[in-house]
């Protein structure tokens, strides 16, 4: 289980993916090192990195530490379409949304420029979360 907010209960944050080799949590080996090494090979390495490398969309991941709790991968989007549907995800008539899961990282609609604007154009911290 990730838990990029340390114990449980404690606040948790949306951590960027940085490097192949990067621990989250209590993990001992690289998040993405796991995914695409091993046995397993869940991931081609050569996708790992185009994911950290300095031209991606960065990604962030997040779990609030809870059992249970959907981890998120999440990222700001580029395009016009996926800006908006973030913003329509994050905002209810000019306020952030308070229908959002609880497990929802609240660092994905900040309310200064996403969950306040009056328009998916203005909104351009956004994020799309996938869990």
């Amino acid at each position: 289980e990730i838990n990029n907010g340390g114990a449980e209960g404690a606040a948790a944050v949306l951590t960027e993916l940085t490097a192949s080799d990067q621990q989250i949590g209590a993990d001992v080996t690289g998040f993405l090192d796991n995914l695409s090494s091993g046995g397993t090979a869940e991931i081609k390495a050569s996708f790992v990195t185009r994911l950290v490398g300095s031209t991606a969309n960065k990604l962030s991941i997040y779990n609030d530490g809870v059992s249970g709790s959907s981890t998120y991968i999440c990222f700001t989007p580029k395009s016009s379409s996926f800006r908006e549907e973030a913003w329509k995800r994050c905002s209810v008539e000019g306020a952030v949304s308070t229908i959002l899961p609880d497990d929802f990282p609240a660092d994905a609609c900040p309310a200064t420029d996403c969950g306040t604007a009056v328009a998916a154009l203005g909104a351009t911290a956004c994020m799309i979360c996938l869990p």
